[in-house]
């Protein structure tokens, strides 16, 4: 079974300067006519294994950034319909590693981007598309910014809470590269839970954004830890996951995960 064949969403593509280029299968284009702006709330499947839209149709589609330049425009946004997709899968900011929460000076503080994400949310909410909303890493992938994730979330969970086709992911592959993760991995994602969930009490959250998941024990184990210290609700969150473990080490990894009561996600995928 290949990664994009497992049990859970899909949210990826490939970007140029230019629009999008598009890799994924047809999700909404059967059912335009029966879609209304905005949607609603993205909820679990009948299944309990994954968001789905409020028409029960998988959320799927590109990604795009606004971590270091204006958002796509409208038109490219718009044409990613013609493919059937309805989510776009935003990397929002790059976090600063020398970010210091209340230390001006200390690094670029989380906000300097507001208002190319409220470009997207508007465009998306608009069009009747998903937004999944995350932290980028920039050249620093497999690690974060405690004060950043921390102070985004304060920022953006409480400006997005009333914003029903909008999801969040805490933080992309905050870990290099596979579980188990350090526990400063794990309490900082118990901690953005917590605060999250405290401004934006109906969102869906995305957790762990696991990098390389081929080690569904362990992951299992790091969740179990999570869930208890944060008291996470898991019909309103998520385990987001990547595909670079491969075709062959992911699914057995994540029905793992499944099989233990967590709900999965899929924000990056790859053709291994």
């Amino acid at each position: 079974m290949a990664a994009a064949e497992v049990n859970a969403a899909i949210v990826a593509g490939f970007a140029n300067d230019d629009d999008w280029q598009v890799a994924f299968a047809a999700v909404e284009s059967d059912q335009a006519a029966t879609i209304t702006a905005p949607r609603g709330w993205a909820t679990l499947n009948a299944e309990g294994s994954t968001f789905v839209a409020d028409n029960g149709n998988l959320l799927r589609g590109p990604f795009a950034s606004t971590e270091w330049g204006a958002p796509p425009p409208l038109a490219a946004i718009q044409s990613i319909k013609d493919y059937g997709a309805n989510a776009i899968h935003l990397y929002g900011e790059v976090f600063d590693p020398n970010y210091v929460s209340g230390v001006p000076g200390s690094g670029t503080a989380p906000g300097y981007a507001q208002s190319r994400i409220d470009q997207m949310v508007q465009m998306t909410r608009d069009e009747g598309l998903y937004l999944v909303l995350t932290i980028g890493n920039g050249g620093n992938n497999g690690s974060f910014n405690y004060d950043y994730v921390m102070d985004f979330w304060r920022l953006y969970a409480d400006r997005y809470k009333n914003e029903s086709h909008v999801l969040f992911e805490i933080q992309n592959e905050p870990h290099a590269w596979s579980t188990p993760y350090p526990q400063t991995v794990l309490n900082m994602e118990a901690d953005a839970y917590t605060l999250i969930r405290s401004l934006a009490p109906d969102t869906p959250v995305l957790l762990f954004s696991i990098a390389v998941l081929g080690d569904g024990a362990s992951a299992v184990s790091d969740l179990s830890q999570v869930s208890a210290a944060a008291s996470i609700d898991w019909t309103k969150a998520g385990v987001a996951f990547h595909g670079y473990a491969g075709h062959q080490a992911t699914p057995p990894a994540v029905e793992t995960i499944l099989n233990a009561g967590y709900p999965v996600f899929m924000t990056e995928f790859t053709a291994s």
